[in-house]
């Protein structure tokens, strides 16, 4: 009797052992599938803000460039707008920003485009005093009749096959790093405006080469240009003795 009541014993203490470790193991398989399915929360939280916030974004680059194209003069925004797309590495290829075209000067003033890609941008008449165009890529950007240059940096920026009708550099910031040629005129009687000190520091001299262009726009119209030679060519420093 003795004996049997410890067989009964054994098995009792084995089987409360094995409920034991049922009961572990079911507890850290509940315990890994928890910690499963809130990892799967948690990506799916997080894909949906990303798309949030590229959708954001996106709807952030939509309004921008609605801003930038409406016309409307002065300021209406359009620095901000031309300053958040720059920021995202967005080119501005072609963008119209002329007078004739916003009914008014479009106010620039201080705009940061440092680096900007404004390449076959029209600019004419655009008030951009001040505003940070240094290593802006202007290549084939309409300038005419711009006179509101004073202090912007133009440093570095590419200034290649532009049109710069009666376009006013006299207070402008430029170097021998300044790329403008060759560059065209409509009418070959506006030359572009240097100021004295400027001639005097960095020699410039415009020359007309006698080459005519026809460039065809968009609607396909064509219009004769004439080529313009600008060179600088600043005095070496003297060695020293």
């Amino acid at each position: 009797m003795v004996k049997n009541l410890l067989i009964l014993l054994f098995d009792y203490q084995n089987y409360k052992d094995n409920m034991e470790l049922i009961i572990s193991i079911i507890m850290l398989l509940a315990t890994v599938g928890a910690i499963f399915l809130a990892w799967r929360n948690l990506k799916k939280i997080q894909e949906q803000i990303e798309l949030q916030k590229q959708e954001s974004e996106q709807n952030a680059i939509a309004r921008a460039w609605e801003i930038v194209g409406r016309k409307a003069s002065g300021n209406s925004g359009k620095i901000e707008a031309l300053e958040f797309l720059n920021k995202k590495g967005i080119p501005l290829l072609g963008i119209d920003l002329s007078k004739g075209t916003h009914g008014g000067f479009v106010w620039l003033y201080g705009a940061n485009l440092i680096g900007a890609n404004l390449h076959s941008a029209n600019l004419s008449g655009a008030v951009m005093s001040r505003s940070k165009l240094s290593r802006a890529n202007m290549r084939g950007a309409k300038l005419i009749n711009t006179r509101f240059l004073d202090q912007a940096d133009l440093c570095g920026a590419n200034l290649s096959y532009t049109v710069l009708d009666n376009v006013d550099f006299s207070f402008a910031k430029i170097d021998t790093t300044t790329n403008f040629g060759p560059a065209f005129l409509k009418d070959k009687n506006k030359l572009p405006m240097f100021s004295e000190e400027q001639e005097d520091e960095l020699r410039i001299t415009t020359v007309l080469t006698g080459q005519e262009t026809d460039i065809e726009d968009a609607d396909g119209n064509k219009t004769r240009y004439y080529e313009l030679k600008i060179t600088l060519d600043p005095p070496k420093p003297s060695k020293p003795a």
